[in-house]
Protein backbone atom coordinates (compact mmCIF):
# COMPACT_ATOMS: atom_id res chain seq x y z
CA UNK A 1 0.00 0.00 0.00
CA UNK A 2 1.33 3.47 -0.74
CA UNK A 3 0.33 7.09 -0.86
CA UNK A 4 2.30 9.96 -2.33
CA UNK A 5 4.29 11.53 0.47
CA UNK A 6 7.64 12.25 2.03
CA UNK A 7 7.98 9.29 4.39
CA UNK A 8 8.12 5.54 3.94
CA UNK A 9 7.58 3.12 6.83
CA UNK A 10 8.99 -0.36 6.24
CA UNK A 11 7.76 -3.29 8.33
CA UNK A 12 10.95 -5.17 9.24
CA UNK A 13 9.51 -7.26 12.10
CA UNK A 14 5.94 -8.17 13.00
CA UNK A 15 3.99 -11.22 14.15
CA UNK A 16 2.49 -11.86 10.70
CA UNK A 17 4.10 -12.50 7.32
CA UNK A 18 2.73 -13.10 3.82
CA UNK A 19 3.64 -16.10 1.68
CA UNK A 20 7.19 -14.97 1.09
CA UNK A 21 10.83 -15.43 2.13
CA UNK A 22 10.28 -13.07 5.06
CA UNK A 23 10.44 -14.26 8.67
CA UNK A 24 7.92 -13.48 11.39
CA UNK A 25 8.19 -13.41 15.16
CA UNK A 26 6.40 -11.92 18.15
CA UNK A 27 7.85 -8.42 18.04
CA UNK A 28 8.01 -5.27 15.99
CA UNK A 29 10.50 -3.10 14.13
CA UNK A 30 9.90 -0.17 11.79
CA UNK A 31 12.37 1.50 9.46
CA UNK A 32 11.20 5.08 8.98
CA UNK A 33 12.67 6.54 5.79
CA UNK A 34 12.73 10.22 4.88
CA UNK A 35 12.45 10.12 1.10
CA UNK A 36 12.05 13.84 0.44
CA UNK A 37 15.56 15.05 1.36
CA UNK A 38 18.21 15.30 -1.34
CA UNK A 39 20.18 12.93 0.88
CA UNK A 40 17.60 10.38 2.08
CA UNK A 41 18.04 9.06 5.62
CA UNK A 42 16.34 6.55 7.87
CA UNK A 43 15.53 5.96 11.52
CA UNK A 44 14.86 2.64 13.24
CA UNK A 45 12.10 2.26 15.82
CA UNK A 46 12.49 -0.97 17.80
CA UNK A 47 14.51 -4.02 16.77
CA UNK A 48 12.17 -6.99 17.15
CA UNK A 49 12.93 -10.04 19.25
CA UNK A 50 16.00 -11.40 17.44
CA UNK A 51 18.70 -10.00 15.16
CA UNK A 52 18.37 -13.07 12.92
CA UNK A 53 14.84 -12.07 11.91
CA UNK A 54 15.55 -8.33 11.82
CA UNK A 55 18.66 -8.60 9.64
CA UNK A 56 17.25 -11.29 7.34
CA UNK A 57 14.14 -9.25 6.60
CA UNK A 58 16.13 -6.03 6.23
CA UNK A 59 18.40 -7.68 3.66
CA UNK A 60 15.43 -8.91 1.67
CA UNK A 61 13.92 -5.40 1.76
CA UNK A 62 17.26 -3.99 0.56
CA UNK A 63 17.75 -1.80 3.59
CA UNK A 64 20.90 0.32 3.36
CA UNK A 65 22.11 0.74 6.94
CA UNK A 66 24.58 3.43 5.79
CA UNK A 67 21.65 5.87 5.79
CA UNK A 68 20.62 5.06 9.36
CA UNK A 69 20.54 8.24 11.47
CA UNK A 70 19.41 6.77 14.79
CA UNK A 71 17.67 4.02 16.75
CA UNK A 72 14.94 4.45 19.36
CA UNK A 73 13.68 1.69 21.65
CA UNK A 74 10.02 2.02 22.59
CA UNK A 75 10.36 0.31 25.99
CA UNK A 76 12.22 -2.41 27.86
CA UNK A 77 10.61 -5.63 26.66
CA UNK A 78 12.45 -8.42 24.85
CA UNK A 79 10.29 -8.37 21.72
CA UNK A 80 11.22 -4.74 20.99
CA UNK A 81 14.90 -4.76 21.92
CA UNK A 82 16.29 -8.26 21.30
CA UNK A 83 17.63 -7.56 17.80
CA UNK A 84 19.71 -4.54 18.79
CA UNK A 85 23.11 -6.11 19.53
CA UNK A 86 23.20 -8.10 16.30
CA UNK A 87 22.38 -4.96 14.35
CA UNK A 88 25.08 -2.92 16.11
CA UNK A 89 27.64 -5.50 15.01
CA UNK A 90 26.69 -4.73 11.40
CA UNK A 91 26.94 -0.95 11.62
CA UNK A 92 30.17 0.79 10.66
CA UNK A 93 29.26 4.39 11.55
CA UNK A 94 28.14 6.13 14.76
CA UNK A 95 24.39 5.74 15.27
CA UNK A 96 22.77 7.38 18.32
CA UNK A 97 20.60 5.06 20.43
CA UNK A 98 17.69 6.63 22.33
CA UNK A 99 15.91 5.02 25.26
CA UNK A 100 14.31 5.75 28.62
CA UNK A 101 16.59 5.55 31.71
CA UNK A 102 14.48 2.75 33.22
CA UNK A 103 14.50 0.47 30.20
CA UNK A 104 16.75 -2.15 31.86
CA UNK A 105 14.48 -2.94 34.81
CA UNK A 106 14.03 -6.61 35.67
CA UNK A 107 10.54 -7.34 34.33
CA UNK A 108 8.19 -10.31 34.37
CA UNK A 109 4.78 -11.26 33.05
CA UNK A 110 2.17 -13.59 34.53
CA UNK A 111 0.88 -14.62 31.07
CA UNK A 112 0.87 -17.46 30.19
CA UNK A 113 3.03 -18.13 33.28
CA UNK A 114 5.67 -16.42 35.42
CA UNK A 115 8.44 -15.48 32.98
CA UNK A 116 11.07 -12.84 32.27
CA UNK A 117 10.11 -10.33 29.55
CA UNK A 118 12.78 -7.66 30.05
CA UNK A 119 15.63 -6.59 27.75
CA UNK A 120 17.65 -9.76 27.07
CA UNK A 121 21.04 -8.08 27.63
CA UNK A 122 22.72 -5.52 29.90
CA UNK A 123 23.34 -1.85 29.21
CA UNK A 124 27.09 -2.52 29.24
CA UNK A 125 26.58 -4.77 26.20
CA UNK A 126 25.43 -1.72 24.23
CA UNK A 127 28.17 0.52 25.61
CA UNK A 128 30.93 -1.69 24.25
CA UNK A 129 29.98 -0.65 20.71
CA UNK A 130 30.88 2.97 21.52
CA UNK A 131 27.70 4.34 19.97
CA UNK A 132 26.27 7.65 21.23
CA UNK A 133 23.58 6.91 23.84
CA UNK A 134 20.81 9.27 24.88
CA UNK A 135 18.96 8.21 28.03
CA UNK A 136 16.02 10.54 28.48
CA UNK A 137 12.49 10.85 29.82
CA UNK A 138 11.84 13.78 27.46
CA UNK A 139 10.89 14.06 23.81
CA UNK A 140 13.67 14.11 21.21
CA UNK A 141 13.44 15.97 17.91
CA UNK A 142 15.23 13.99 15.20
CA UNK A 143 14.08 16.63 12.72
CA UNK A 144 11.34 19.25 12.64
CA UNK A 145 8.95 16.53 11.47
CA UNK A 146 10.16 13.41 13.32
CA UNK A 147 9.77 13.33 17.10
CA UNK A 148 10.50 10.59 19.63
CA UNK A 149 8.06 11.00 22.51
CA UNK A 150 8.94 11.48 26.13
CA UNK A 151 7.06 9.87 29.02
CA UNK A 152 3.37 9.73 28.14
CA UNK A 153 0.95 10.96 30.84
CA UNK A 154 -1.69 8.42 31.89
CA UNK A 155 -4.88 10.46 31.94
CA UNK A 156 -7.59 7.98 30.94
CA UNK A 157 -8.40 5.43 33.66
CA UNK A 158 -10.04 3.00 31.24
CA UNK A 159 -6.63 2.25 29.67
CA UNK A 160 -5.00 1.18 32.94
CA UNK A 161 -6.00 -2.47 32.57
CA UNK A 162 -3.58 -2.75 29.66
CA UNK A 163 -0.71 -3.46 32.07
CA UNK A 164 -2.45 -5.55 34.76
CA UNK A 165 -0.22 -8.60 34.19
CA UNK A 166 3.17 -6.84 34.06
CA UNK A 167 5.47 -6.58 37.06
CA UNK A 168 8.96 -5.22 37.67
CA UNK A 169 11.50 -5.70 40.44
CA UNK A 170 11.70 -2.94 43.05
CA UNK A 171 13.45 -3.20 46.44
CA UNK A 172 13.75 -6.99 46.16
CA UNK A 173 10.08 -7.53 45.37
CA UNK A 174 7.86 -7.46 42.33
CA UNK A 175 5.44 -4.56 41.97
CA UNK A 176 2.96 -3.60 39.24
CA UNK A 177 4.80 -2.24 36.21
CA UNK A 178 3.09 0.69 34.52
CA UNK A 179 5.79 0.65 31.79
CA UNK A 180 6.47 4.38 32.15
CA UNK A 181 9.35 4.04 29.68
CA UNK A 182 6.84 3.49 26.86
CA UNK A 183 7.62 5.76 23.89
CA UNK A 184 6.05 6.44 20.50
CA UNK A 185 7.19 8.14 17.31
CA UNK A 186 5.33 11.14 15.92
CA UNK A 187 5.63 12.35 12.33
CA UNK A 188 4.25 15.78 11.51
CA UNK A 189 2.79 15.79 8.01
CA UNK A 190 2.32 19.10 6.26
CA UNK A 191 -1.39 19.92 6.00
CA UNK A 192 -2.37 16.38 7.07
CA UNK A 193 -1.65 16.43 10.80
CA UNK A 194 0.25 13.83 12.82
CA UNK A 195 1.07 10.23 12.06
CA UNK A 196 1.59 8.10 15.18
CA UNK A 197 3.89 5.05 15.28
CA UNK A 198 3.47 2.81 18.33
CA UNK A 199 5.72 0.04 19.56
CA UNK A 200 3.33 -1.53 22.06
CA UNK A 201 1.36 1.48 23.29
CA UNK A 202 1.52 0.44 26.95
CA UNK A 203 0.53 4.00 27.87
CA UNK A 204 -2.74 3.41 26.05
CA UNK A 205 -3.63 4.51 22.54
CA UNK A 206 -5.85 7.41 23.61
CA UNK A 207 -3.35 8.63 26.20
CA UNK A 208 -0.67 8.52 23.50
CA UNK A 209 -2.81 10.32 20.94
CA UNK A 210 -3.69 13.06 23.42
CA UNK A 211 -0.02 13.52 24.29
CA UNK A 212 1.05 13.69 20.63
CA UNK A 213 -1.82 16.04 19.80
CA UNK A 214 -0.86 18.47 22.58
CA UNK A 215 2.91 18.20 22.01
CA UNK A 216 2.72 19.11 18.34
CA UNK A 217 -0.21 21.54 18.55
CA UNK A 218 -1.50 19.90 15.38
CA UNK A 219 -5.23 19.97 14.74
CA UNK A 220 -5.55 16.66 12.88
CA UNK A 221 -4.52 13.02 13.24
CA UNK A 222 -3.75 11.52 9.84
CA UNK A 223 -2.85 7.99 10.84
CA UNK A 224 -1.79 5.39 13.39
CA UNK A 225 0.36 2.29 12.95
CA UNK A 226 1.80 -0.31 15.31
CA UNK A 227 1.07 -2.40 18.36
CA UNK A 228 -1.97 -0.90 20.10
CA UNK A 229 -1.94 -3.30 23.07
CA UNK A 230 -5.62 -4.11 22.99
CA UNK A 231 -5.38 -7.91 23.05
CA UNK A 232 -7.66 -9.10 25.83
CA UNK A 233 -9.05 -5.62 26.50
CA UNK A 234 -12.37 -5.37 28.29
CA UNK A 235 -15.50 -4.48 26.34
CA UNK A 236 -15.60 -1.15 28.18
CA UNK A 237 -12.06 -0.29 27.16
CA UNK A 238 -12.69 -1.21 23.52
CA UNK A 239 -15.90 0.84 23.43
CA UNK A 240 -14.24 3.91 24.96
CA UNK A 241 -11.20 3.58 22.69
CA UNK A 242 -13.46 3.53 19.63
CA UNK A 243 -15.46 6.49 20.98
CA UNK A 244 -12.29 8.58 21.26
CA UNK A 245 -10.87 7.37 17.94
CA UNK A 246 -14.00 8.57 16.19
CA UNK A 247 -13.36 12.06 17.57
CA UNK A 248 -9.76 12.08 16.31
CA UNK A 249 -11.00 10.69 12.99
CA UNK A 250 -7.73 9.31 11.56
CA UNK A 251 -7.64 8.47 7.85
CA UNK A 252 -5.52 5.33 8.34
CA UNK A 253 -5.25 2.85 11.23
CA UNK A 254 -2.80 -0.07 10.89
CA UNK A 255 -3.19 -2.46 13.87
CA UNK A 256 -0.24 -4.81 14.39
CA UNK A 257 1.66 -6.97 16.87
CA UNK A 258 -0.13 -6.80 20.27
CA UNK A 259 -3.41 -5.27 19.07
CA UNK A 260 -5.12 -8.66 19.12
CA UNK A 261 -6.93 -10.53 16.33
CA UNK A 262 -10.43 -10.12 17.75
CA UNK A 263 -9.76 -6.50 18.67
CA UNK A 264 -8.40 -5.73 15.19
CA UNK A 265 -11.54 -7.26 13.72
CA UNK A 266 -13.69 -5.03 15.94
CA UNK A 267 -11.76 -1.97 14.75
CA UNK A 268 -12.24 -3.04 11.14
CA UNK A 269 -15.97 -3.54 11.70
CA UNK A 270 -16.24 0.05 12.95
CA UNK A 271 -13.74 1.92 10.76
CA UNK A 272 -13.98 -0.24 7.60
CA UNK A 273 -11.61 0.91 4.84
CA UNK A 274 -9.65 3.11 7.23
CA UNK A 275 -8.21 -0.09 8.69
CA UNK A 276 -5.21 -1.46 6.78
CA UNK A 277 -3.44 -4.73 7.59
CA UNK A 278 0.28 -4.70 6.77
CA UNK A 279 2.65 -7.65 7.01
CA UNK A 280 6.41 -8.07 7.24
CA UNK A 281 8.07 -6.91 4.04
CA UNK A 282 5.40 -4.35 3.21
CA UNK A 283 5.69 -0.56 3.31
CA UNK A 284 3.46 2.44 3.82
CA UNK A 285 4.17 5.80 2.21
CA UNK A 286 2.65 8.88 3.80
Amino acid sequence: MSKNGNWRIKILVNNSVPESPYLGEHGISFLIENISDKNPWSFLFDTGQTSEVLLSNAEKMRVNWVNLRGIALSHGHYDHTGGLLGLLEKLDHPVPIIYHPEIFKNRISMIPHFRSIGVPFKEKDIEKFNMPILRTRNEVYISDELIISGEIPREYDFEENGVDNFFCESDDKYVKDNVMDDKAVIIRLKEKGIFLICGCCHAGLINTLKYAYELTKEKKVFGIIGGLHMAGATDERIEKTIEHLKKYNPSIIVPMHCTGIKESAILWNVFKDKIKFLLVGESLEI
